[in-house]
């Protein structure tokens, strides 16, 4: 599997992990109680708003290198 592929694959799953944190975070505390805490990745809105957007980066520059060849020297 080639390097841009994994970094686009991190990039997913980062954006996957901090959007499913930030419904979390619309539940209601009652539900929010329920989840276990070893799965709960952040603690507060503004970081699992900044988990999706770096896992977005990872992948929107993971997709520009991919349409960009190399440059050899």
């Amino acid at each position: 599997m080639p390097l841009v592929m994994l970094f686009q694959l991190l990039g997913v799953i980062l954006a996957l992990m901090g959007l499913a944190d930030v419904a979390v975070a619309f539940l209601p505390a009652a539900m929010v109680a329920k989840i276990p805490a070893k799965l709960v990745m952040v603690q507060g809105f503004a970081q699992s708003v900044s988990l999706l957007g770096m896992g977005a980066m990872i992948y929107l520059l993971a997709v520009i290198a991919a349409k960009r060849p190399a440059k050899t020297y």
